[in-house]
Parts: structure tokens; sequence; C-alpha cells
């Protein structure tokens, strides 16, 4: 397993990255349907950057030693949106994922700023830059019940929604299952790439390294 290969250091590098991708991830997903009208995730507590309103113990523990866990999910109903339900749905879905790439935008972009006054944080910036790039491509997969899926729904018909849904039901199970197969790898590891490779380019320009 993972963990076991790590420093003790490496691992609270892993926890931290985690909770805070874990945690504005999920924020994410409840401000953007709270701001659509939706006030089911602030009755629900989730309007808030307390990680333990947004971690599940087990599924943290999970993404720590395997790299494959699970948060609390938000609870939304696209019916209080205002406007396009659909359209409502697919901003609540790639939120997070989008929550997620910005905060690994952010980290590459205080390495760079921060120079030497900012290196021993750098392990940490490091760690959470490639987590979050990781959070956010595995969360775009288009794989029930994964936030890629959910964010396809508005292009999706009633039955074909209903299809996803009931398979959803087992989704943990069969993205596991192709984890274990090799199969995400080959979309996610190039797309994770991908996109680090823009974030770093991104930052780069910015700050003219």
């Amino acid at each position: 397993m993972w963990l076991l290969n790590s420093s003790p250091v490496e691992l609270i590098y892993t926890i931290v990255a985690l909770l805070i991708g874990v945690t504005f991830h999920e924020f994410a997903h409840a401000w953007v349907a709270d701001r659509l009208g939706d006030p089911t995730p602030r009755y629900h507590g989730r309007l808030t950057l307390n990680p333990l309103k947004h971690i599940d113990p087990v599924g943290l523990i999970m993404l720590v030693i395997v790299q494959f866990g699970w948060a609390k999910p938000v609870q939304v109903n696209p019916n209080a949106f205002r406007g396009n339900r659909r359209l409502g749905w697919t901003l609540v879905s790639l939120a997070g994922p989008g929550m997620n790439f910005a905060l690994a935008f952010l980290s590459i972009l205080a390495i760079y700023l921060g120079g030497r006054a900012l290196a021993p944080a750098q392990g940490l910036l490091s760690t959470i830059f490639g987590y979050n790039v990781w959070l956010g491509a595995f969360n775009l997969l288009p794989i029930p019940p994964l936030d890629g899926m959910h964010a396809l729904y508005g292009l999706l018909s009633y039955e074909a929604r209903a299809a996803m849904d009931y398979i959803g039901q087992f989704g943990w199970i069969i993205i596991l299952l192709l984890i274990r197969l090799g199969v995400t790898d080959v979309f996610l590891n190039p797309m994770a790439e991908g996109i680090a490779g823009l974030l770093v380019r991104a930052a780069a320009l910015l700050t003219g390294y």
C-alpha cells in the first residue's frame, strides 16, 4: 500500500493536502448550489470550510492509504435552482473539480512567487498542487457517481439519467474495479498531466519564470 512507503512528513503533507482539497471541493458544490437558489446545502450546514462537515472519516482513511476514497456528498435539489435547472446542475457538478484546479494553481503560483521565503513550505505546496490536480481530474471522469457524469446530466434524456442513477448505486464498486484493472489510468493520467502542465505554464507566465 502507498502508505507503507511514505515518511511521516509525506504522510502529514498528504493528510493536509487531502483535507484542504476535499473540504474546498465540497464547499464549492454547496456554495454554487446556494447561489443558484437551492437552500438544501445551507440547511445541512455545508456552507462552511470546516472539514468536519465535509469529511467522511472512512473515506479519508481510504484516500490516505490507497488513494481512493470519498467525502460526504452535498445534497442538492435541482428543482430549487433559478433559471435553467439542467445548466444549474452542470455548474454545481463542475464547481468541485474547478475549485481543486484553482487550489492547485494557487499552490504553484505561491511556489513561484515565494521563492526562498517559502522554501520550507514548498514540499507541502507541491503536495497540495499534486493532489488537487488529481482530485479534480479524477472527479471529471464520466463515471457515476463522479462529478463528470453529473455534469453531463443536462445533455441526457430522462431515461438516460434514470439509468445513470441506477448504475450510480454501484458506482464506487465499479470505480474500484476499474482502478484495480488499471482502466482509469488510461484516461486519468494523461488528463491530470495535461491539466498540471497547463497550470504550471500559466503560473510561470504570470510570474515571469
